[in-house]
């Protein structure tokens, strides 16, 4: 998880999971079915959310050529968009399959040196799959504008 994770821990212990990423806010789209659900969900969703954010500190440190080698899904690796600062606003459950397999729904801002692609300097939506890679980080994401 790396730098994250003693936020996503903290907010955990206190019942507070919006401290797990500064101005990150979330919600769920449906109502869990089960009070075990909710935090469940909730831990995968926090570590899910914090992989993010170490994927754009990894992006902005070491190149995108990196960063997606070890957090993307193969078809999106590679890139040479030079990133100056990223963060994640907010996400929003969209599906869920298991904790394998989800999507959130994530507002993040991004700041580019150069080219921003097909990214927007600023405030960027994208929906995120979230896939358990069964290495290290947990999962891989792949990025998308719709679902």
């Amino acid at each position: 998880m790396g730098r994250y994770l003693h936020h996503v821990l903290s907010a955990l212990a206190t019942g507070c999971l919006l401290l797990a990423l500064p101005s990150c806010t979330s919600s769920a789209t449906s109502p869990p079915t089960s009070s075990s659900t909710l935090p469940s969900r909730q831990i995968v969703y926090a570590t899910a959310v914090a992989e993010l954010g170490d994927y754009l500190l990894t992006w902005q440190q070491s190149g995108p050529r990196i960063a997606s080698r070890q957090f993307l899904v193969p078809s999106q690796r590679g890139g040479s968009l030079v990133l100056r600062s990223g963060r994640v606003i907010s996400y929003k459950a969209v599906t869920w399959t298991s904790r394998d397999e989800f999507t959130l729904f994530v507002t993040i801002d991004l700041k580019f040196s150069g080219s921003s692609g097909a990214w927007d300097d600023g405030r960027n939506d994208r929906f995120v799959t979230f896939l358990h890679s069964g290495t290290r980080p947990p999962y891989e994401m792949q990025f998308a504008t719709s679902p």
